[in-house]
Parts: C-alpha cells; sequence; structure tokens
C-alpha cells in the first residue's frame, strides 16, 4: 500500500517545482519562500522570479514613459479633427526613429526580492495576504507580483452550490411556489448564515 501511494505521489507531484506557478506561489509565500525547494530547484526558481519581476519593472516603466510622454492636452488635440501643418507630422516622424535609449535591468526589483528572501519566514499560522498588505510599501515590485500569484484561483464550486440549494428549495411538494419567493428563500438560505457570529 505504501509503494502504491508513493508512486501516485510521484505520478501527480513531480513537476511542481519545475512549474512556474508553483514555485513562484511559494517563493511569495513568506511562510515558505526558497526553504522547502530540493537541491537545484531553488536556485532556478530564483533566477525564474528574478526574470519575471524584471520584465514587469520594464513592462510599468514603458507604461509610465508612455504616460508622461503625452500630456492630456496633446491627448485631446490627437482626437480633435483638427487639420495639423505638414512641418508638426514631419517633426513627429523624426521623434519617433529617434532610438530609445536602452532599459537598464531593473535592479530594485532583484535587491527586494533578495532582501525578502533573506529574512526569517513567517509563522505558519500567519496570512501571506496580510503580511504583503503590511509590506507593499517595503516590496512594492514583489507586492505586485504576490498580488498575482496568491490571489484566489477561478472556480464555479460557489455558483453550482448556489444551484444545488436551488433543488432543495424547489421540488414536487412545493410546485405552486412563485419565483419571487423561491429566490428570497434561496437568499435567507444563503445570507442568513453569516449574520451569525461564529
Amino acid at each position: 500500500m505504501k509503494a502504491t501511494l508513493l508512486e501516485a505521489v510521484k505520478k501527480r507531484f513531480s513537476d511542481v517545482e519545475t512549474n512556474p506557478l508553483y514555485f513562484i506561489s511559494t517563493i511569495l509565500d513568506p511562510r515558505y519562500k526558497d526553504r522547502f525547494f530540493s537541491n537545484n530547484t531553488a536556485l532556478e526558481a530564483k533566477l525564474h522570479l528574478k526574470q519575471e519581476l524584471q520584465m514587469m519593472s520594464r513592462a510599468e516603466a514603458e507604461e509610465s514613459r508612455a504616460e508622461a510622454a503625452e500630456p492630456p492636452a496633446k491627448l485631446f488635440l490627437k482626437a480633435q479633427a483638427s487639420t495639423s501643418s505638414s512641418l508638426d507630422t514631419v517633426f513627429e516622424e523624426i521623434a519617433k526613429e529617434q532610438p530609445q535609449a536602452a532599459q537598464p535591468l531593473a535592479a530594485g526589483a532583484a535587491i527586494e526580492l533578495d532582501t525578502y528572501l533573506g529574512e526569517a519566514p513567517s509563522p505558519r499560522e500567519d496570512s501571506p495576504l496580510k503580511y504583503w498588505g503590511v509590506n507593499k510599501i517595503r516590496f512594492p515590485t514583489l507586492a505586485k507580483m504576490a498580488q498575482k500569484y496568491l490571489s484566489a484561483p477561478c472556480s464555479s464550486v460557489e455558483s453550482e452550490r448556489l444551484f444545488s440549494s436551488v433543488s432543495h428549495i424547489i421540488d414536487e411538494n412545493r410546485n405552486r411556489l412563485t419565483a419571487d419567493n423561491a429566490e428570497k428563500l434561496l437568499f435567507l438560505k444563503k445570507n442568513l448564515p453569516l449574520t451569525f457570529s461564529k
């Protein structure tokens, strides 16, 4: 039985440490960080996370540069259907042809990651989301990444539970129940327990 269970675990979880979704989520969880990886996978995971942080920092820098390049007045003038002189269009074409300065690697994001990983892990009973809520000022790029990777996965469980609850309210014995009354009963069934403190 042990061998069968071990084989099933290996079969189902063999790619956990190599899947970016899992290893980035593990590193960004302040309770675990990079402490529970086997062999060289922790180094690979950190390198992958650094690359993703640099890509995110570059995207944010380009976005802010694009917003700063075009002030609202210029956007308003572009929206108007006014005719511009040919001299203006020539200047715009020359400005677009100039090569942009090469973006330096986001050293701040790498420093954030090293500082974060250098700290002791949080206790297991702490909430990772509360940790990132408190530390988003210290680690702004990592906090955005944590918001992306530690959010609740999409699920249809609650809506399916709601539909199955309807089958308990509307049945053969209550065939004259109107839609309004059925909706009110369903609302009460799902929301009344929330009013009682645990």
